[in-house]
């Protein structure tokens, strides 16, 4: 798209936000981008190969004039995952605890144990 078209593409653009959005305000071109990046226990789950990939398009960002501000996020995600991992398994033992009365010998010795599990902690 040749500039002057994109310049005009873009003052429309902001012309039907001003009319759409109530106290619309315009990005100043002199006003820095900000993008936060998050680092921690959940980004150091990722493959080395997407980490790789991450952080070379973060370098990219930079290149681009974006300012990258690193961010602790989800400093407790091992406690995050196992809340998430009881709270699934005892969903599936209620889901299943009745097929399981009857069919407990078709369930694999995993799940068995899961259900029975959780069935004995909640009483059900």
């Amino acid at each position: 798209m040749p500039n002057d078209l994109l310049h005009l593409v873009l003052q429309l653009a902001s012309l039907a936000a001003s009319i759409i959005v109530d106290n619309w305000k315009p990005i100043s071109d002199k006003e820095p981008i900000t993008c936060g990046i998050p680092e921690g226990p959940y980004l150091e789950k990722a493959s080395q190969e997407g980490l790789q990939h991450f952080y070379q398009t973060c370098e990219i960002l930079v290149e681009a004039g974006i300012q990258v501000k690193y961010i602790d996020m989800l400093i407790n995600f091992v406690e995050i995952i196992e809340n998430h991992d009881n709270l699934y398994e005892a969903e599936f033992a209620i889901v299943h605890g009745e097929w399981f009365q009857k069919y407990s010998e078709l369930y694999s010795e995993g799940n068995r144990e899961t259900i029975f599990y959780f069935l004995q902690r909640m009483k059900l």
